[in-house]
């Protein structure tokens, strides 16, 4: 008998996952819902959805009372009061920084991905929208962000809140713009309460204090944050996108003059007349998406080509796209039979403008989109409405494959519920270090199970939580396992604790985390060993008991528990819930 055991602690910090994106954050949806052609953005509405629980408006924000704003979706705080300026840079950030509004004292001016999070790509005009959402004041026009172009104080950069368009080479001194605070967010790890964390920019250079450089706000970049797949596709840790590797779709530098044109070489890439890679599910970007692969660094040269130059280093092949933008699928909504957002990654890149949808000539200085990115990923199987798994049902509730919208299998059916065997329900004189049994979880379509285990001090499991995720492989009937003994005696569990989180400085929000890592490595086994052959041999049980010690528990304490089974595809079964009391 062999036992594989694994063991990742990490004391004092968590880092979450969203659930159906494979990356450190999942990027938002733009707010695009009407559909003004086969694939677009209306079409796919990529990315997490909106928060409807907020108490302003259609629920993505939660006035605080306090003359503060929530936004539920990214976790950002935002003045309720937006008209402030025009001013020069310099005073727009130390009268952002003098603010004491709900009594916090860490206002600043937001960096580009943080402002750019409150435009609404399905109104045509985001700041009259935030209005009708309760906030006041917001203008139509420019807005200062904290982002600059190039390592000098005249390359600065704005974004219109009423045409969602940005602008830049901006001098900080002379020029003039409106301004609006913000404070908090995520900042290093993601904050699982809020959907749709916002990253950092990528920017590291400062050029005075209080600027993207010097604060670098936002969720950390995983490293390596790209990883080459072996397959010509390249994935994004970050945001869990898989891109092409060769953003030369066309090859030769061929520019692509329409959006009609692009759209029709990826529905080819799906039907497998052009070069797939082995995925029929390839679209093209939103502009949040084409938007994710631009790093706001700079080299300091008039012709900065930063962003190129980090895809190319982390294994892209980069053509020279010159003064051109990227087509992306979200339609201008001020003109949506007519323009689509561009953005532009190359030298002048951040650029975020509208085109109309086909462009002929050159593009220098204007940034008129020549290329196209093709994508995927970002979209659950049971939300895009298509029928993935052929049965003649799409997306959730109508496909019984679907356990949620966000249910990334629609063929799938979630494992079978866990059940708990102990400490019996209400049971006292439970030692502080406990260990908890319950009997697998058996899937219904082979996939691995994975249990979340929860244990808290309360009855809603949101105090006093000491949580865990076990992660365990059984065979479903008549499925065994190449390589694997399925004769009941054999099982494979990684288990990864995670001690949630500890201190925090809360001035700044910083974590310090304590990294440790135990890893031992025990194979036991016994038995005939498994044939990898359907049906061969005896199957584990959904009654095979799976324990875990749980140590650091209180004296004289009652914890609640339950278990969670998972098969990485948005299907689950939740125990019931019981309790016990430690002595």
């Amino acid at each position: 008998m062999f036992v594989a055991l694994i063991i990742i602690a990490l004391q004092g910090l968590v880092f979450l996952v969203p659930a159906h994106s494979a990356g450190i954050i999942e990027l938002p949806q733009t707010g695009q819902t009407t559909s003004y052609s086969a694939g677009d953005d209306g079409d796919f509405q990529a990315g997490a959805a909106w928060p409807v629980t907020g108490n302003m408006g259609t629920g993505r924000f939660n006035d605080n009372g306090d003359g503060s704003v929530t936004d539920l979706l990214t976790g950002l705080m935002w003045t309720k009061n937006a008209n402030n300026g025009p001013v020069n840079f310099f005073t727009a950030r130390n009268a952002a920084a003098a603010l004491a509004t709900g009594g916090h004292t860490d206002w600043r001016i937001p960096n580009m991905l943080e402002l750019e999070s409150l435009t609404h790509a399905g109104q045509a005009d985001s700041a009259a929208w935030l209005i009708s959402e309760g906030f006041t004041g917001v203008q139509s026009v420019e807005y200062w962000v904290s982002s600059i172009y190039v390592d000098a104080g005249n390359g600065g950069w704005s974004l219109n809140l009423g045409t969602d368009q940005t602008n830049y080479w901006l001098d900080w001194t002379a020029g003039t713009r409106h301004y609006w605070a913000v404070r908090g967010g995520a900042n290093g790890a993601p904050d699982a309460n809020y959907p749709a964390n916002v990253p950092k920019t990528g920017r590291t250079i400062s050029i005075t204090a209080g600027d993207d450089g010097d604060l670098e706000w936002g969720v950390a970049q995983p490293s390596p944050r790209f990883n080459d797949r072996g397959d010509g596709t390249i994935f994004d840790a970050l945001t869990g996108l898989q891109w092409p590797k060769d953003a030369d779709i066309l090859g030769g530098g061929t520019q692509t003059e329409s959006l009609a044109a692009a759209m029709d070489y990826i529905a080819d890439m799906n039907a497998g007349i052009n070069p797939n890679f082995g995925y029929t599910d390839w679209r093209l970007p939103n502009k949040k998406e084409m938007y994710s692969l631009v790093h706001m660094d700079s080299d300091g040269t008039f012709n900065d080509e930063f962003s190129t130059d980090e895809l190319a280093a982390a294994g892209f092949l980069i053509p020279n796209f010159l003064w051109c933008s990227h087509w992306t699928s979200t339609a201008d909504p001020a003109d949506p039979g007519n323009k689509v957002f561009g953005v532009a990654i190359n030298t002048g890149g951040s650029q975020m403008l509208t085109h109309p949808l086909s462009v002929a000539g050159g593009c220098n200085w204007t940034y008129v989109p020549k290329y196209f990115w093709p994508v995927r990923g970002g979209v659950s199987a049971c939300g895009d409405t298509r029928d993935n798994d052929g049965d003649g049902l799409t997306d959730y509730p109508d496909d019984p494959g679907c356990s949620s919208a966000t249910d990334d299998d629609e063929a799938g059916f979630p494992p079978t519920v866990p059940m708990l065997v102990s400490p019996v329900n209400n049971q006292s004189g439970v030692d502080t270090t406990a260990q908890l049994t319950w009997e697998g979880s058996t899937d219904p379509d082979g996939d691995l199970v994975l249990y979340n285990l929860y244990v808290c001090e309360d009855a809603d499991f949101t105090t006093g939580c000491i949580n865990s995720t076990v992660f365990g492989s059984y065979s479903p009937a008549d499925i065994s396992y190449a390589g694997m003994v399925t004769d009941g005696k054999s099982l494979l569990i990684l288990i990864v604790p995670a001690l949630l989180i500890g201190s925090l400085i809360k001035k700044r929000k910083t974590v310090l985390p304590v990294i440790i890592l135990i890893s031992v490595v025990l194979l036991i086994s016994c038995g005939n060993g498994g044939s990898g052959s359907s049906g061969g041999g005896p199957n584990v049980a959904a009654d095979t008991p799976v324990s875990y010690s749980v140590a650091g528990l209180n004296a004289g304490t009652t914890y609640y528990w339950k278990v969670v089974a998972d098969d990485g595809n948005g299907n689950q079964s939740s125990s019931s819930e019981w309790s016990f009391d430690t002595q």
